[in-house]
């Protein structure tokens, strides 16, 4: 995916997206502009498309898809959007390997060096 050095207004649903613990999210679009400290642009109150989860050339939903989300079940007339979790962050993956690999092979018996070099082709 391409994504853009900077979201700028974004970064905060970005940082907010990523602290999420769960699968699924809904929120409105009033939630989002305290989120971001600012109104959403008018085309998000009017097409359907602005809520794409496609990230080239768009800002926003580099936001949600960097942070491991994509958007579901759009409402325009209740003015909701589900986020639902594709991935976790690469900053928790990251944590989570480095916990695997001071704790050794965990009691599972899943291979950690697999899971690592997985991870790292990505």
């Amino acid at each position: 995916m391409y994504y853009l050095n900077s979201m700028g207004i974004y970064d905060p649903l970005f940082r907010h997206l990523e602290r999420q613990a769960g699968h699924e999210l809904r929120l409105s679009f009033s939630q989002l502009t305290k989120i971001l400290g600012r109104s959403l642009p008018r085309s998000a109150y009017e097409r359907r498309e602005f809520w794409n989860n496609n990230p080239v050339g768009h800002v926003h939903a580099q936001a949600w898809r960097k942070a491991g989300w994509i958007t579901r079940d759009v409402d325009i007339a209740a003015q909701e959007v589900s986020f639902v979790r594709e991935r976790f962050p690469v900053s928790q993956r990251l944590r989570d390997l480095a916990h695997f690999r001071q704790q050794g092979p965990d009691a599972s018996g899943h291979d950690v060096s697999a899971m690592i070099r997985e991870d790292r082709e990505r």
